[in-house]
Parts: C-alpha cells; sequence; structure tokens
C-alpha cells in the first residue's frame, strides 16, 4: 500500500497538466494559493501559532533542560516518533487516505491532489522559514525553526480530519503530538519550534481543503476519456465513464 500510495501522489503532478480537466496544476496552485492567503481560519491559527511561539519563547531552555535530563519516555520509545516520518509512514498513511477518499467518490483526482498540495506546501514554508530564521537546535545544529517533523506530521492529521472527521483525527493529531514531543525530548527542537510547526500544519490543509471545496463544482473536474483495446479476441473498456486515466490506476491500484 506504501509504494501504490506514493506512486498516486507521482501520478497527480506528473500527468495531471495534460489530464485534468479545466484546471492544470499551474492554474491549480495559482488559484487555490491566493485563496489560501486569503482563509481567515488558517491565518487565524498562523497569528495564534506565532503568538504562542513567542510566549513559549523566553521558556526554550528551561523547559529543554528539563525534558532532556527527567526524561518522560525513554529512547526506544521516541524512536517511533522520528520514524513516523522518517520511515516515510506519515506518507503512506496520506496516500492510502486519498486512495480510499477516492475509492468513495469515484473521483481520485481532487483527494491525491488535495493532499500532495498539502503536503508539499507546508514542505516548502517549512523549509523557507528554516533558511530565512536559521535558528539554532538545542543541540547546536542549524535550522530548527519552525519543526518540519511537527509541520508535516499536523498536515497529514489536519488533511486526514478534513476529509474523515473526528474518527481520523483524533488518532492522527495525537500521533502528531507524540511526534512533536520526541523532537523536543530527544533534543532537536525548542517547544517554540514545535508549536508554530503544528499550527503551520493545521493551517494550510485547512485554508486548501476549504478553497478546493468552494472550486470543486465549477472548475476541478476530470476529462472524461475512454481507451479501448482488445486482448485475445475480447474487448475491455478499462476507463469507465467519467473517469480519467489518474482514477483508473488508482482504481486498479485498490481492486
Amino acid at each position: 500500500m506504501k509504494k501504490n500510495a506514493l506512486l498516486c501522489l507521482i501520478i497527480s503532478f506528473f500527468l495531471n497538466l495534460h489530464l485534468s480537466a479545466a484546471v492544470s496544476n499551474e492554474k491549480y496552485f495559482s488559484e487555490l494559493f491566493f485563496q489560501l492567503s486569503e482563509n481567515s481560519v488558517s491565518q487565524q491559527t498562523i497569528l495564534a501559532g506565532s503568538l504562542l511561539a513567542l510566549t513559549a519563547l523566553p521558556f526554550d531552555r528551561t523547559i529543554n533542560k528539563k525534558m532532556t535530563e527527567d526524561r518522560l519516555l525513554s529512547a526506544e520509545w521516541t524512536h517511533y516518533g522520528h520514524a513516523y516520518l522518517d520511515n516515510f509512514f506519515v506518507l503512506a498513511l496520506l496516500g492510502g487516505g486519498a486512495l480510499l477518499k477516492g475509492n468513495e467518490s469515484g473521483d481520485y483526482l481532487t483527494p491525491v491532489r488535495y493532499g500532495a498540495s498539502s503536503l508539499m506546501i507546508t514542505t516548502g514554508a517549512t523549509l523557507l522559514l528554516k533558511k530565512v530564521t536559521g535558528r539554532q537546535r538545542p543541540n547546536g545544529k542549524p535550522y530548527s525553526f519552525p519543526s518540519g517533523h511537527t509541520s508535516i506530521t499536523f498536515c497529514t492529521a489536519s488533511v486526514l480530519h478534513s476529509w474523515y472527521g473526528p474518527k481520523a483525527a483524533i488518532p492522527a493529531y495525537s500521533a502528531a503530538a507524540f511526534t512533536a514531543f520526541s523532537r523536543m525530548q530527544d533534543n532537536y527542537h525548542w517547544l517554540s519550534d514545535v508549536i508554530f510547526g503544528a499550527a503551520l500544519g493545521i493551517a494550510i490543509p485547512h485554508g486548501l481543503y476549504q478553497a478546493d471545496k468552494t472550486n470543486s463544482k465549477t472548475t476541478l473536474r476530470s476529462i472524461p476519456l475512454s481507451i479501448n483495446w482488445t486482448i485475445d479476441s475480447v474487448s475491455y473498456t478499462h476507463l469507465r465513464a467519467h473517469e480519467t486515466v489518474l482514477d483508473l490506476v488508482c482504481r486498479l491500484l485498490l481492486e
């Protein structure tokens, strides 16, 4: 499932430019990014994250010392918090969620592109902020702010929340919080790093989802295609009505 999910994410970005209906990837990003920047809930989430991070800033060193000296969890346990992203489990979860959502609606393009877009924009914003701030980590290494592990895992949780509601949000946010805790306890990040990382990971997918919902009825539709071929004198119609090549590939991976 992990490889299949990642394959669908790759297919969406390399084929959608030609196979998406009214909206290519370029137009999709330009329109949704503009709407994302104007989403009030996303703005409030970023503002709240910024204020909380600034509030935590004077206490970063004290909390870091307390957490690293008086460990609540052993390194064996916190290892799983790092591995959630480092071993790509979070990507498999995101891709699998997109496939299942597409299987429910018969439209794989919308959830795959929404999940992949959320992940890509969140990752890009995180890396940009790391370069701009250049903050030193508690262990002395560079690029501490914000926490990338935290922003990406919270991004995944936010996407799953948008698709499946609280039943997916509770375990997904719990896993993200555990990852953030692990990064702090193992001396990779300050408290303020993970606070803003969490806010970033929640704000971007939420704004994209709302913009996607607004545009889906008028622009973000798929071009129906039909491909037929004959094998051993038997005719097969592999693409169903109103189904794109991306929909076909994702459906076959689940069947």
